[in-house]
């Protein structure tokens, strides 16, 4: 069994330039884990998510967010205490809602938080069977749009390792 950290990256950019602006992307970014006898796999990740900006109410809904990491090592692995997390595009131009940050029934056992962005997290143990696709539940939250009028938001994926 290996024992590691999950650390996924991407980004999802929106623009706001008329109205309701429907956004997505899907990214795919490489990680590293520790693991038992110092072996050192790599590992794929897709996000996916989308982003969507009302000019009229000036509010920013992040939502679907999914990330998919694929064991392709060969090996089963035992994943624990798995936080993702997307950070806020800009406190200042897009605020986070207090209170917004939410994330699926399921699959079952994900929590949804904000710090420095929104993150889910899994706190117990995850079976990460080899050559398998992990998929979490969908996570997304609320920003203010106080921003100029054609700006460019950015949001970017990311992870936190596990214990």
């Amino acid at each position: 069994m290996v024992a590691g950290a999950a650390v996924v990256g991407g980004a999802l950019a929106t623009s706001g330039l008329f109205g309701l602006a429907p956004a997505g992307a899907s990214v795919t970014h490489g990680y590293k884990c520790s693991a038992i006898d110092g072996v050192t796999p790599s590992v794929n990740a897709t996000v996916t998510a989308k982003a969507t900006i009302n000019k009229t109410t000036k509010v920013i809904t992040l939502s679907g967010v999914v990330f998919k990491p694929d064991n392709t090592f060969g090996v089963s692995a035992t994943i624990n205490n798995i936080k993702f997390y997307v950070n806020d595009p800009s406190p200042t131009s897009e605020p986070y809602v207090a209170g917004s940050a939410t994330v699926a029934t399921t699959p079952a056992g994900w929590t949804a938080g904000h710090d420095t962005g929104i993150y889910q997290r899994y706190s117990g143990s995850q079976s990460f069977k080899a050559l398998a696709t992990l998929t979490t539940a969908a996570l997304g939250a609320t920003y203010g749009d106080t921003g100029q009028v054609r700006t460019i938001i950015k949001f970017t994926a990311g992870t936190s390792a596990s214990t």
